[in-house]
């Protein structure tokens, strides 16, 4: 093992971002990186990053509540995190973690305290805990004034945007309302056909987008028998407004699969694109909805795996992030994002639904997130702005009237007109 950080990283660039990652937060660059060494030993440029990239989830999993980076930076840096927890905060494996912290330190011990650096070191700690008395005494009477205009918003947690944005924004009280608020969206994108169409790939589709019958399973029989089976349990009505019976349905899905297999749909060349040969079934309204939402079970499940936060989230959030695991059949480019902030969530999810041949419905859905997270930062401003107002006043006043401050939330009186973007 190496003696140093940036020995122990093997790279300049690793110790050049940590000196610089501790400045931006106000820590001297040495002592951190000294600091963090002592602690992790090789995983120290790996916690500073999680400091930096996710400080409330890196500390939350490490066992600790911070609201940003430099109290995320002082926690990792004050406490002792068990390698299981750290494991999870920077997403390794404990034991491997473990065993090369301990390696590390064993490769460099700690130097033996001389009397002098002892002096010293008890002269700043007293020092540090008569400034700490003082200033815990003072924040009592005196907050430190906020600049609205500074203040970065665009971290607004969930808990900060359920107090400032509209009521009509507010999560989906559980599941069931969830989903219907869904079946309502949703039709604004690919619609809601009750006849089997072909989608923009030429594969047969009904209702909200659900795929009959795939290419990939023509070549593989379980997976067809599958899609049957899938079509078999619709509730598929016939010409005559009549339930069909499974014979009835088996009949109609193999000849959907010789069309599939010959390229011999004959449609009507609208929009959508509907099927005449072969003559199948039609969905009637409660069969729509029955199918759509057995589709929004499987992207609800998915989506939560990833954003386990979800049922949290303001509905535009909600709608939009399971939008996208609905249309695109996975999650997995959602993995990245701060599961504890909406807007990081919906400008990924933006930059995945931005992209030739998205619809308008789908578009409108992006905007109304996107809409609903600027007037809650604005409602946050407005509310930080009340507050300096306050606090200028009460500095005015000084001792001859000391003010309580009341800093409930305002009430959001915000429009999207009020907004600016005209809609």
């Amino acid at each position: 093992m190496r003696k140093n950080l940036k020995k122990q990283l093997s790279d300049d660039a690793k110790i050049a971002r940590v000196e610089t990652w501790a400045l931006k937060l106000g820590l001297d660059p040495k002592d951190t990186s000294a600091a963090l060494t002592e602690k992790y030993g090789p995983y120290a440029y790996d916690v500073m990053c999680a400091v930096m990239m996710k400080p409330v989830v890196a500390a939350k999993q490490a066992g600790g509540q911070v609201k940003n980076s430099k109290e995320a930076a002082a926690y990792f840096i004050k406490h002792h995190i068990p390698a299981e927890d750290l494991a999870k905060a920077l997403g390794k494996n404990a034991q491997t973690m473990e065993t090369e912290i301990a390696a590390y330190r064993a490769a460099n011990p700690k130097p033996e305290e001389t009397p002098e650096q002892k002096e010293i070191r008890e002269r700043q700690e007293q020092f540090n805990s008569h400034f700490n008395d003082e200033m815990n005494r003072n924040r009592e009477s005196a907050e430190k004034t906020v600049d609205p205009e500074k203040i970065d918003i665009t971290r607004m947690t969930i808990d900060d945007y359920a107090k400032y944005c509209r009521p009509e924004d507010k999560p989906a009280a559980d599941y069931d309302e969830l989903a219907e608020k869904a079946f309502e969206d949703f039709g604004k994108g690919e619609g809601l056909v009750p006849n089997l169409y072909l989608d923009s790939k030429g594969l047969p589709t009904i209702g909200n987008g659900h795929l009959v019958l795939s290419r990939e399973a023509l070549g593989n029989p379980q997976q067809l028998r599958a899609y049957r089976d899938m079509y078999v349990r619709m509730p598929l009505m016939g010409a005559n407004g009549k339930p069909l019976n499974d014979a009835q349905k088996k009949i109609q899905f193999s000849q959907i699969e010789q069309a599939l297999r010959n390229n011999k749909f004959k449609t009507s060349g609208g929009c959508p694109n509907r099927v005449l040969v072969p003559m199948t079934g039609k969905l009637n309204d409660a069969g729509l909805k029955q199918v759509f939402k057995q589709d929004f079970h499987y992207a609800y499940n998915v989506t939560k795996k990833v954003v386990p936060n979800i049922d949290k989230m303001p509905l535009p959030v909600q709608l939009a992030a399971l939008h996208s695991t609905f249309a695109f059949g996975n999650a997995n480019k959602l993995k990245k994002v701060d599961v504890n902030s909406p807007a990081e969530l919906m400008e990924q999810v933006d930059k995945l639904r931005n992209r030739k041949g998205t619809s308008m419905g789908e578009r409108k859905t992006i905007e109304l997130g996107n809409d609903s997270i600027k007037v809650a930062q604005d409602n946050y401003r407005l509310e930080l702005s009340r507050r300096s107002a306050l606090q200028a006043q009460v500095a005015e006043l000084g001792d001859v009237a000391p003010l309580k401050l009341q800093l409930a939330p305002i009430p959001t009186k915000l429009t999207l007109a009020q907004h600016g973007d005209g809609r």
